[in-house]
């Protein structure tokens, strides 16, 4: 819905209250309520309603619906049903189908009662489906609500809202959907807000059109993002002119399913929402979220999501990831107070991107005989950022939800309890105002027709040939940069035009021309480029990245400098099709064989029985849902003479069983906390080696990385590659590099060098820190602070 824009200098109108503001402050909870009494049009209760503090995330598994997950295309084939052998071993269990999402080649099942094993193991193993998962309870992230007007909204004032609204006060073209439990539509400060579709239900509460919210939490979320503005009465909105469409997804108690959540997510993007909000969280990270974000992210729909309210006055708890909030492609936002102070309620960590004013005033029911309230906790923080993309939309219709993730959280307020910062709605609308919008790919010329022969002259004689002039040195790339800093220590940044470039400009960098062989794995997912990693290395090759339909020319080229003896294709034609094969033989001049098994898995556990003679010392073991630890663990397992296997997080899948026995490792390393890796796999894998199973995990994705190679590295390396724990593509390549320097991957952020990172630098205290990909991936600030971090004196 990105189309004209509208802007236009405006101030809000200050409302007129009868009273002064009362202040109540509840130790026990360290939390700030307010009271208003009632007054004027915008009737407020006289009292606070009671403190509330919001139950923690349900756990994994307390749901009664199994999702499964179907091959790709699995539904796009069938749209009526799944496979027959699933519906019909469903049937047996006495499952009902409740839903299927086809872009996302998901089915939903309810079982009579709480999921069981069973079902879980006998769906699994039928042909034609990935993954089978128990789904899981979502609930609302609200605090203490209560009620406030113009005068009494610092948060916006604290965002630079007014400023901003000097530039745009947004656009009628700019949809936010609120994913929550509905909107009342009919609200005074929301009537003639919702866009041209009126919305979905995807709870057991109303028809599927029915968008009641009787709860009241989506219409308090929509009034933060989207309230009508400047009208002489109520709150103002964050993005004044933006339409709400609303997406319900839990029902009057505040609570729904992922599946709900994810489906409704997948009909935002396909209804043109712009802006999706999320003001809730679960403790479970189901897959079918995770797909459901990347749907988003590829149609360029940013998603904002609430990071939680489990955090305390001492800041002992909070850190726990929530989900969406904790994804990578999700803009997870904490609360901040007046002093940019974390708010104590509040979750926060370095899974969390921003911070955002926690406690705004906001529409409330009108059934409740108010119409506002004081709305707290991160679901209030959250559609005030989905508020400031809205403005940023606006303002550039064509930015992409990468390009409004970052100008979101590169533009923000430096804090210490997120990674980057408190939201600035004047930085975002400045930064987004400088990105240029993402090229499309040009198409190839039209040949230009041969011309026609000409007759060919008498031959003359050949004059005496001039001395052929002496070959000129190849130039060197010009994104690898070398920055001599502290004596010893060299600074080098290593990135191409993108993923492909990146990963060819490390072959370059570490390989001779005549290797042996040479691994190709596809550049748009990370788990069949990661498991290649430890079996390129121990052949002393490189990783290069393919799309998955054509061949990139600067792989091609790569391939042809390498000459290498032979060519492993990492997956199957559903992932690297045969045309693209036939280019890689041609481009190599030599052999191509293919290594593939029935899925990440399967695939994983191929290359290292391939790759690998047995017994091998030690085995990696990693999720096969995230790519940050095992990007981490391939150098050390290569190092270590051995390879990186994948799992489920809740199931060791038969394939890596299987590849295991063959392997007959001395020992195996589980890598991430049990949210990656439960406890009950890392149980099975320590009866598959000799000497047990160890986990190795941090906190976060960025002390894994930094503990992985506290426990293998030595002080005084060649090198340390620093990747971002964010996205993955520009280090997939690393790792083989990396295990031939004997250094370890660290990540960091775009902006923000972790303090386990850092730590790790000044005990290794490498020759030459190698930053991975661009400046828009990682910034020269981050890697001037990790050269200094390197450089200093324990």
């Amino acid at each position: 819905m990105r189309n004209a824009v509208n802007s236009r200098v405006g101030t809000p109108t200050t409302s007129v209250l009868s009273s002064a503001l009362g202040l109540l402050a509840v130790a026990a909870f360290g939390l700030l309520l307010i009271t208003m009494p009632a007054a004027g049009a915008a009737s407020l209760p006289s009292e606070p309603p009671p403190d509330h503090v919001p139950e923690p995330a349900a756990p994994a598994g307390d749901s009664d619906r199994l999702i499964v997950h179907l091959e790709p295309s699995g539904l796009g084939a069938d749209p009526d049903g799944p496979p027959t052998a699933v519906a019909e071993a469903a049937g047996q269990l006495g499952m009902t189908e409740r839903r299927r999402v086809p872009p996302l080649d998901a089915v939903i099942y309810e079982l009579p009662e709480q999921a069981s094993d069973e079902a879980v193991a006998r769906l699994s193993a039928l042909s034609g489906v990935r993954h089978v998962e128990r789904d899981a309870r979502v609930v609302a992230t609200e605090r203490t609500p209560d009620d406030e007007l113009w005068e009494h909204q610092w948060g916006l004032r604290q965002v630079d809202g007014p400023q901003a609204w000097d530039t745009t006060i947004g656009s009628e073209q700019v949809e936010i959907a609120i994913l929550d439990t509905g909107v009342q539509a009919d609200h005074p400060d929301l009537d003639g807000k919702i866009g041209t579709e009126s919305g979905a239900n995807f709870t057991d509460e109303g028809d599927p059109d029915d968008t009641t919210d009787r709860n009241g939490h989506g219409t308090s979320a929509a009034g933060v993002s989207a309230a009508l503005t400047d009208n002489q009465s109520g709150i103002a909105g964050t993005c004044w002119e933006c339409q709400i469409l609303p997406v319900k997804v839990m029902d009057g108690d505040g609570r729904g399913s992922v599946s709900d959540v994810a489906a409704g997510t997948v009909y935002a993007v396909d209804a043109g929402a712009d802006v999706i909000n999320m003001s809730l969280g679960t403790g479970s990270d189901v897959r079918v979220m995770r797909d459901a974000v990347a749907y988003a992210e590829e149609r360029d729909v940013p998603v904002i999501a609430s990071a939680g309210n489990f955090g305390n006055a001492e800041g002992t708890e909070g850190e726990e990831p929530v989900y969406p909030a904790a994804y990578d492609r999700v803009v997870g936002v904490a609360a901040s107070d007046e002093d940019d102070e974390r708010f104590t309620f509040s979750s926060f960590g370095e899974w969390v991107e921003v911070a955002a004013p926690g406690c705004n005033p906001a529409t409330d029911l009108t059934t409740s005989n108010y119409e506002y309230r004081w709305f707290c906790g991160t679901s209030s923080a959250a559609p005030l950022v989905s508020g400031v993309a809205g403005l940023g939309i606006s303002e550039q219709p064509d930015a992409s939800a990468a390009q409004v993730r970052e100008a979101l959280t590169d533009s923000s307020a430096e804090i210490d309890y997120v990674v980057y910062g408190r939201i600035d709605a004047t930085g975002t609308l400045q930064t987004l105002s400088e990105v240029e919008p993402e090229p499309e790919p040009e198409p190839e010329p039209e040949p230009e027709p041969e011309p026609e022969p000409e007759p060919e002259p008498e031959p003359e004689p050949e004059p005496e040939p001039e001395p052929e002039p002496e070959p000129e040195p190849e130039p060197e790339p010009e994104d690898d940069e070398e920055v001599e800093t502290e004596p010893g220590l060299e600074l080098r940044r290593i990135s191409g035009a993108d993923r492909f470039g990146t990963a060819a400009r490390l072959s370059q960098d570490a390989f001779e021309s005549g290797v042996a062989h040479v691994y190709i794995a596809v550049g748009s997912q990370f788990p069949d480029a990661l498991a290649a990693g430890t079996s390129a290395a121990t052949a002393d090759g490189p990783v290069l990245l393919t799309r998955g339909d054509s061949l990139p020319e600067v792989t091609a080229d790569e391939l042809d400098r390498l000459e290498p003896d032979e060519v492993v294709l990492a997956g199957g034609t559903a992932v690297i099709d045969e045309d693209v094969e036939v280019a890689i033989a041609d481009a190599a001049d030599g052999p191509v064989r293919r290594i593939a098994g029935a899925d990440r898995y399967a695939t994983a556990g191929e290359l290292a029985t391939d790759g690998y003679q047995t017994p091998v010392p030690v085995a990696y073991v990693a999720t096969g849902d995230g790519f940050a630890d095992a990007l981490a663990g391939v150098p050390a397992a290569a190092r270590q003479g051995g390879p990186m296997l994948l799992t489920r997080p809740d199931s060791l899948p038969g394939a890596t069983r299987e590849a295991l026995n063959d392997l007959n490792p001395e020992r195996i390393v589980v890598l991430g906390g049990t949210s990656a890796v439960s406890a009950s796999v890392e149980s099975e894998l320590d009866d598959l080696a000799s000497d047990g199973a160890a986990r190795i995990a941090g906190a976060n994705r960025f002390e894994t990385a930094a503990q992985v190679a506290a426990a293998t590295v030595d002080e005084g390396v060649a090198a340390a590659y620093l990747a971002t724990g964010q996205d993955f593509p520009d280090a997939l390549a690393a790792g083989p590099v990396a295990a031939a320097d004997n250094g370890p991957v660290l990540l960091v952020t775009r902006d923000h060098l972790p303090e386990s990172t850092r730590q790790e630098l000044r005990r290794i205290q490498p020759s030459v820190n190698v930053t991975l990909g661009g400046t828009a991936v990682i910034s020269d600030a981050v890697e001037a602070t990790a050269g200094e971090a390197s450089a200093a004196e324990e």
